[in-house]
């Protein structure tokens, strides 16, 4: 199962970043009727970056401005453009970064008190999106496939926005990245083992079965660069009590652990873009921490023919702190522009500081839910 999530998530980043960024390209000015290559330009914040632009000459610097250039492009692949626009209720000549060029073209300013988004539909005039993006709304009519897209998209996040025009001028039906929380719940079948190596002898004898334990919690899913990739952290609960037996010639053991554990899995998720039923897969590392922690170990010694019970040893036999990997595959349903429900089978190995302690392993199930 190891091997099959990474060869999936190698083929997964191949296809997602091939085109993601874009090529590098020469620094250029342009004018009305001429374009300037082969200049370094000296790009500096937006905020200034849209009232100039400086180009690092022989001798110094020289500036130019909205009313002198037409345009300038970065060798980032960034363009600005100068454009009018209205700002404290005055008319102004500007550069505003082009975010996206194509039926809408889309254009972002920032100013010295806030930022904003203009757009352009074909050769029409520029219209301001605001908060309530009620411009785009009514520019994106004739397409039905961004209707949702626009009612999740984040109007702070500029890769949000830049996304959603990019959908439209698409017209593609293909869900859309956008912050998610929820709950989760399931089960976890969870093995304690004794390392190979561990130095601790209290326990060699002793084989722990597999446990199955509710779990709930909570998560975030977070898309990383409004991609089908996501941040997924996660934060769970479960309670584990187990009891264990073990023999030698002489000797039996009883071992009772007791652990009550949060459980962290930091995971980099992939989405499959189909429009409902979506696959995907995800991995990463591995945090618990066990809030209650407890071992009670018995030994009955059998000598000519009496049993002698000693005074039952008390001793951690697993790590207050544990730390290791999981991986999973699952497949998620969306009912609606923002709720989702998943499923999901996964497996988790993680270990302590030394080989003192027990590792554990385990296969979940769960279901999420977003809200």
């Amino acid at each position: 199962m190891k091997k099959t999530i990474v060869l999936l998530f190698t083929i997964a980043l191949c296809f997602q970043f091939k085109y993601a960024y874009p090529q590098k390209v020469a620094d250029y000015i342009a004018t009305d009727s001429s374009i300037s290559t082969g200049i370094k330009l000296i790009p500096s914040s937006p905020k200034l970056n849209s009232q100039y632009i400086k180009v690092k000459v022989k001798d110094g610097e020289v500036m130019y401005t909205p009313d002198q250039i037409t345009r300038y492009g970065l060798r980032d692949g960034t363009v600005y453009e100068a454009e009018k626009i209205q700002v404290d209720g005055e008319e102004r000549k500007l550069f505003l970064e082009r975010l996206v060029e194509g039926k809408i073209t889309l254009y972002r300013y920032v100013g010295q008190k806030y930022k904003t988004y203009f757009i352009r539909k074909d050769s029409s005039d520029l219209q301001e999106v605001h908060r309530d993006m009620e411009s785009l709304k009514l520019l994106s009519q004739d397409c039905e496939f961004v209707a949702d897209a626009i009612r999740v998209a984040s109007y702070n996040n500029k890769e949000s926005i830049r996304r959603l025009v990019s959908q439209y001028n698409k017209c593609q039906r293909k869900p859309f990245p956008y912050k998610k929380v929820g709950i989760l719940t399931g089960v976890k079948r969870i093995s304690l083992i004794q390392p190979s190596n561990s130095s601790n002898t209290l326990v060699n004898d002793v084989s722990f079965p597999t446990s199955s334990l509710p779990i709930i919690g909570l998560y975030g899913d977070f898309p990383l660069f409004m991609s089908e990739f996501s941040f997924h952290p996660e934060l769970f609960f479960t309670r584990y009590n187990v009891t264990a037996k073990g023999r030698s010639s002489q000797t039996d053991v009883d071992v009772l652990v007791s652990l009550s554990s949060l459980h962290v899995p930091v995971l980099i998720r992939y989405t499959v873009p189909t429009p409902v039923w979506r696959l995907f897969f995800n991995a990463g590392p591995y945090f618990s921490y066990n809030l209650e922690n407890s071992s009670d170990i018995y030994y009955a010694t059998l000598s000519n023919n009496t049993v002698t019970i000693e005074r039952p040893v008390q001793k951690k036999l697993g790590s207050d702190y544990m730390v290791g990997y999981s991986g999973g595959l699952g497949l998620q349903r969306n009912l609606n522009f923002r709720k989702t429900i998943s499923a999901e089978v996964r497996y988790t190995r993680a270990i302590g500081p030394d080989d003192t302690t027990l590792t554990q392993k385990g296969l979940d199930l769960i279901v999420g839910f977003t809200f």
